[in-house]
C-alpha cells in the first residue's frame, strides 16, 4: 500500500468513525441518491474533488473498479427507487 493509499484510508476512516460517533448520518437523507451523494462528499471530500458527485469517467483503485458511468443512471435510479418512506 502507498502512503497516498494509507493516508486516504485514515481520513476516510476517520470521518466514517465520525458519522457514527456525532450522530451526522441522521442528518443526511435515507434512501436516496441525494443522501448518498452527502455522505461520499464528507467522506471523500479531503481526498478527491470530485467526491459526491455524479461520474462520467470509469475509476478504478487497487484493481476494484467503480460503477461504470454505463449503468451508473440506471443504479441510481434503482437506490431512489428502494427510498424508505
Amino acid at each position: 500500500m502507498t502512503e497516498r493509499a494509507r493516508k486516504e484510508e485514515r481520513i476516510s476512516k476517520t470521518k466514517a468513525l465520525a458519522l457514527f460517533d456525532l450522530d451526522l448520518l441522521d442528518t443526511f437523507e435515507v434512501g436516496t441518491f441525494k443522501g448518498l451523494s452527502a455522505i461520499h462528499r464528507y467522506l471523500f471530500k479531503e481526498i478527491y474533488d470530485f467526491a459526491g458527485t455524479i461520474q462520467t469517467v470509469n475509476i478504478a483503485q487497487g484493481g476494484f473498479r467503480v460503477a461504470s458511468p454505463l449503468y451508473l443512471e440506471t443504479a441510481l435510479a434503482k437506490i431512489d427507487a428502494m427510498r424508505i418512506r
